[in-house]
């Protein structure tokens, strides 16, 4: 019989805002308890607040997060599988007036997408990434990922990742933070009520610093659960306490906050 995963603590009940008026209202196919429906809803949020629903071209990569496309009303262009950043660089450089955004899973991005990625920052291409990074490869099953931190299990690996042997799990934010058309780089997560107010937050700075006119890729790292596909040695989650395991174990090694922020928002930044 599997054993489920006990949290280090109870776990409270919050909600978190309203609806945007930006989303479509369409029944979305992501599993009972995902992230995805959240950051969606971030996102919408932000394009409301700042008025950019006529300007924003959504450039989604293939993964659970295609699904965005049908529940955020404005243009997109669906992406081939790792290229959603070069899509992203021919379409920014062609309509300039318009806010580009690339929307991946830590299996696009940081997988197959890596280096069309590394790329753009290397470049200072002009547009902003979203990648919800639920720490495995989810809409082909769970096996483990580029940035599957060790206690993670997974279908391949249901002990989770030895470093010895399979290596270290990618921090995209730190890998990219160095380069210098990288504009702004966060890292947020969605394991709690808290935790999204904050991730609100950084999601309308990332678009403000865009609409501002500063040029370079913004780019923010979502740390989001797959409580359906973490499973293995004995474990399972459900929506509540894969939260609280990414509250407690997975932001161990991946710590949330602003990284590289422009010095004329670093004041605001603290706030």
């Amino acid at each position: 019989m599997s054993t489920a995963y006990q949290p280090p603590v109870d776990i409270e009940s919050r909600q978190v805002g309203g609806v945007p008026g930006t989303m479509t209202g369409i029944p979305n196919t992501w599993c009972p308890g995902c992230g995805h429906g959240t950051l969606a809803s971030l996102i919408a949020d932000a394009i409301d607040q700042l008025g950019l629903q006529d300007r924003t071209i959504l450039c989604p990569g293939v993964g659970c997060g295609t699904s965005i496309i049908s529940q955020i009303d404005v243009n997109a262009v669906m992406c081939p599988h790792g290229r959603a950043s070069d899509a992203a660089t021919g379409i920014s450089r062609m309509l300039p007036d318009r806010v580009v955004v690339q929307y991946s899973g830590d299996g696009d991005a940081c997988g197959i997408g890596l280096a069309g990625l590394m790329h753009a920052c290397a470049r200072g291409e002009n547009f902003l990434v979203f990648i919800y990074n639920n720490n495995v490869y989810g809409m082909t099953g769970g096996q483990m990922g580029p940035t599957t931190t060790p206690e993670v299990p997974t279908t391949t690996f249901q002990s989770g990742r030895d470093a010895t042997v399979m290596g270290h799990p990618i921090d995209i934010i730190t890998t990219l933070e160095r380069y210098p058309g990288v504009a702004y780089s966060a890292r947020v997560s969605l394991a709690s009520g808290v935790l999204v107010k904050k991730a609100a937050k950084i999601v309308k700075r990332a678009f403000q610093i865009h609409i501002d006119g500063v040029r370079g890729v913004k780019i923010i790292d979502v740390l989001g659960n797959c409580n359906v596909n973490w499973k293995g040695g004995g474990v399972t989650f459900t929506p509540a306490t894969a939260n609280e395991f990414i509250e407690h174990t997975i932001m161990k090694y991946f710590e949330v906050g602003e990284v590289r922020v422009p010095d004329a928002y670093r004041k605001s930044a603290k706030k």
